[in-house]
């Protein structure tokens, strides 16, 4: 009976032993986001509402390729269910991986933006993980959407309802 009784012990410290996980959330890889962008007024509110005057089939990205060539980005005109507009590019995504690129958001033909946007891959354990930083041409982290799902960096527009920028 004493034996049984070690052997019983036994069997469950080794299971004890090789059933313990000491990461209880093992990582998971994570999947390069998209970059998303929306531009708002003043007001945060949304500049391309059902009801703007702004277009954002005028709306172009592009950045500055090694020859010093005006390259456009491909992006897509995404909708919130609220109905306001937000621009999404896996291309700025996937160039920024090798280090930061500056873009130019342009809204229509006077009024620009520029954004730095830098992705960094780490590989760090087992799992890969992205960090996102998004700029403007002072340095500032551009702000990131509350509420909205999906978040997206904010670029305010000074002058509201006002397309033309006058």
């Amino acid at each position: 009976m004493r034996k049984t009784n070690l052997l019983l012990i036994a069997l469950a410290c080794t299971f004890a032993f090789f059933s313990c996980n000491d990461d209880e959330n093992p990582c998971q890889d994570q999947t390069l986001n998209a970059f998303r962008v929306v531009a708002q007024d003043e007001a945060g509110e949304n500049i391309y509402s059902e009801d703007s005057e702004w277009d954002a089939d005028a709306v172009t990205i592009t950045y500055l390729d090694e020859e010093g060539e005006r390259v456009v980005v491909d992006f897509e005109v995404m909708e919130y269910t609220s109905g306001d507009i937000y621009f999404e590019s896996q291309e700025m995504s996937e160039l920024s991986l090798d280090g930061t690129i500056e873009f130019l958001v342009s809204l229509n033909e006077e009024l620009s933006y520029v954004v730095s946007y830098v992705v960094e891959r780490n590989t760090d354990g087992d799992c890969v993980a992205y960090e996102y930083e998004a700029t403007d041409e002072d340095g500032e982290n551009l702000g990131v959407t509350s509420g909205l799902n999906p978040g997206a960096y904010v670029l305010v527009v000074p002058v509201p309802g006002d397309p033309e920028g006058e």
